[in-house]
């Protein structure tokens, strides 16, 4: 016996989002946000907290992995944007 189990994430490296995520982009739109502080959990290669930065949004990112708060940085830093990166394990 299966059940189908429907997610809103992405469920493999292919499906990653390059930029920021729809739901976001409607949340931001209908509450009328462009700019405050927001704090990125689980932010994995970085790109909504680098989306948002990019919108003017002062951002604090975390995520679990180390590796992934690296390379997160590392992206952010290419485009001169100052987000800080912490590991966490919430």
């Amino acid at each position: 016996m299966s059940q189908e189990v429907k997610l809103d994430a992405p469920t493999n490296s292919t499906d990653l989002l390059l930029s920021l995520d729809p739901d976001v982009e409607e949340a931001l739109l209908t509450l009328e946000l462009s700019c405050s502080i927001v704090l990125n959990l689980g932010t994995g290669p970085g790109t909504q907290a680098i989306s948002l930065a990019e919108r003017g949004f002062q951002v604090i990112a975390t995520d679990l992995s180390e590796t992934a708060i690296h390379q997160a940085a590392e992206k952010a830093a290419e485009k001169k944007l100052e987000i800080p990166f912490r590991q966490d394990d919430i």
